[in-house]
């Protein structure tokens, strides 16, 4: 048998080799044509059974480029052999080599032709030159199919090779696209449970502080209580003994009118008497101014004695106060010497007044000087009687503008002394003379809404007197194109006349009064709000539009009012109004107190830190209404 495979033998190798890669070209082709996404297990595994195909193949070709390499170099030699020095092939030459090297394939082809003829005659005859041509035509047709076969293999592998390496780059590419999506999804998640982690810390430590601020806000609570409880009571005693000085200087002003009406009385007797004894003729008409003279001073010392018989009554009242009040005494001391005075000198009356008027100013704060400003008011607080209202306690009760959280930082709020009425009022007068509408009578107005509304009864008169004197302000200025602050405090005075001609609705001239301020906010954003207060299903109203617009927050009970969105005025946009429903209080905030201090928390600071306004954002929407009007 010879060493060299035989034409039929590469055949058949090269059938099953195109099999195999016909096979592995199938599979590409069905994966590209359904677009189907092969894990990377099924890739890596495809891979290696297309490299281990392809090793496969790269071996038998090699071998079978071997055997014909063999095989070539062999022919070459044959031929080599077979040429001259011309280099033309030599018959003889031939006829020899192939004689002896291809003994047996002819051997073999006359045996097929012998046992195909029956016989070897035709062998027999056939001529030299024609069984030289057969072996060289023979040997030629050999060698060129199988070259042609060989090149045409190794084009199909070339091609293959070349497929598989681009296959294999697509495969790396997505593969490590895979990967940098892998990696960057891992590090998203770390960063997911560092930031929940890191969350969940500052939850629990502001739980943590905010469950001590609540037990340090409870001792302070529970340390304070009794310090409050006397402070009250000092207050209710400063309170009733101011309200007794007031009222002991009024009834000691009666007595001296009446003292003074005494005296002159007394001074006309002498004159009678010489007119009887010049006259007999008048004595009856004289006798009867007698008689009419002792009537009225009858009359007079009976007034007299009531009045002295109230002021023994005041002064017991008064020597009962804690001896803490004794500056407070000393006052009335002052005044009743004053009183006592004048009623010696009657030309000292106006002085008297004067004293009076002094001391309304200074009790007030007042620092003028022109003290005949005074006299005015305590006229009428000295014609004033205490008169009871309707309906104490309203239901609702009346809103209360409170002081505003302006711009400046270092704002601090006031704390008064003022708690009966007619102080109160006193200390308006005070500022209404100043033309004063910054924060104190704010405070004042304040505190004024809720004594009317809770007092029995009260002098009416000063404070009407007050709220009139504001009114003959406004006649140098508009007040519905004034500051936003300006018309805050009208707005103040307006809520507290509705509440007196809701509860002393006789009095007179108090609903003309009461027209005429809010008449002063007309075409001005306070008054649209003036009219929302007079709603009686106001909070419901805020609720529904919040917060589109308004901002109604649950946990304050508060809503948030944008003055910019009720009407334009020049500093409209600063300005946000917090409703307390709680409380039925009335605070306007400016803008630049407000910040975030969270994720979700924004802060309205107020001038005391106890005091802050926290609102905790839960929806887009909420979060969209604080960035535009903060």
């Amino acid at each position: 048998m010879s060493e060299y495979m035989t034409t039929q033998q590469v055949r058949g190798a090269l059938e099953e080799r195109e099999a195999l890669v016909d096979e592995f070209r199938q599979k590409q082709d069905d994966v590209n044509r359904t677009g189907l996404s092969l894990n990377r297990a099924e890739c890596k595994k495809a891979v290696e059974d297309s490299l281990q195909v392809e090793r496969r193949l790269d071996e038998d070709l090699k071998k079978r480029r071997e055997s014909l390499q063999k095989q070539a170099a062999a022919a070459d030699d044959f031929l080599a052999k077979l040429k001259d020095s011309s280099g033309a092939i030599n018959r003889q030459k031939l006829i020899d080599s192939l004689t002896s090297l291809n003994q047996s394939i002819y051997q073999h082809a006359l045996l097929v032709v012998a046992a195909k003829k029956d016989n070897l005659d035709f062998i027999r005859n056939i001529s030299p030159g024609h069984r030289a041509a057969l072996g060289i035509f023979d040997h030629r047709s050999i060698e060129d199919r199988l070259y042609n076969d060989i090149a045409q293999k190794d084009r199909d592998i070339e091609f293959m090779r070349k497929e598989m390496s681009a296959k294999t780059k697509e495969f790396d590419q997505i593969s490590a696209k895979m990967a940098s999506q892998k990696q960057e999804f891992d590090k998203t998640l770390a960063e997911l449970a560092t930031q929940t982690h890191e969350l969940a810390n500052v939850r629990d430590e502001v739980t943590a502080l905010r469950r001590q601020v609540d037990e340090k806000d409870k001792l302070i609570q529970e340390s304070n209580t009794s310090r409050d409880e006397a402070n009250r009571h000092a207050g209710i005693l400063t309170d009733e003994l101011a309200t007794k000085t007031i009222e002991a200087s009024i009834l000691a002003n009666k007595l001296e009118y009446a003292e003074r009406r005494l005296s002159q009385l007394d001074e006309s007797v002498p004159r009678l008497k010489e007119q009887i004894q010049v006259s007999e003729d008048n004595i009856v008409v004289l006798n009867e101014n007698v008689t009419s003279r002792d009537e009225r001073i009858s009359a007079l010392n009976e007034e007299i004695t009531k009045l002295e018989t109230r002021v023994v009554s005041l002064e017991v009242s008064l020597q009962q106060v804690s001896p803490e009040l004794e500056n407070s005494r000393h006052t009335e001391t002052l005044l009743r010497e004053q009183s006592t005075i004048a009623t010696k000198a009657p030309e000292a009356a106006e002085a008297r007044e004067l004293g009076i008027a002094r001391f309304f100013a200074i009790q007030s704060g007042w620092e003028g000087a022109q003290y005949s400003r005074w006299l005015p008011y305590i006229r009428v607080v000295a014609e004033a009687d205490s008169t009871i209202g309707s309906n104490p306690t309203p239901t609702p009760l009346p809103w209360v503008v409170l002081e505003t959280w302006r711009s400046d930082n270092e704002q601090k709020l006031g704390n008064y002394p003022y708690s009966d009425v007619v102080s109160i009022a006193c200390g308006l007068y005070g500022y209404a003379l100043q033309r004063d509408t910054d924060e104190e009578p704010l405070y004042l107005l304040g505190l004024l809404a809720r004594r009317l509304a809770e007092d029995k009864s009260a002098y009416v008169a000063p404070i009407v007197y007050v709220l009139e004197k504001y009114l003959e302000i406004t006649e140098d200025f508009d007040v519905s194109t004034a500051a936003a602050r300006l018309q805050l405090f009208y707005l103040g005075l307006g809520q507290v006349a509705s509440l007196i001609a809701k509860r002393w609705p006789s009095f007179p001239g108090i609903e003309n009064i009461r027209l005429r301020l809010r008449g002063q906010l007309t075409g001005s954003p306070f008054s649209t709000l003036d009219n929302l207060l007079d709603d009686a299903n106001l909070e419901s109203v805020l609720r529904e539009q919040s917060p589109k617009v308004y901002l109604f927050h649950e946990d304050l009970n508060t809503a948030f009012i944008s003055l910019r969105g009720l009407g334009n005025i020049r500093d409209s946009r600063d300005w946000i109004f917090a409703l307390n429903f709680t409380d039925r209080v009335i605070r306007m905030i400016h803008g630049t107190r407000g910040k975030w201090s969270g994720i979700l928390d924004f802060i309205v600071r107020a001038p005391e830190p106890k005091d802050d306004l926290v609102i905790r954002v839960r929806t887009r929407e909420e979060f969209v209404w604080v960035q535009n009007h903060f």
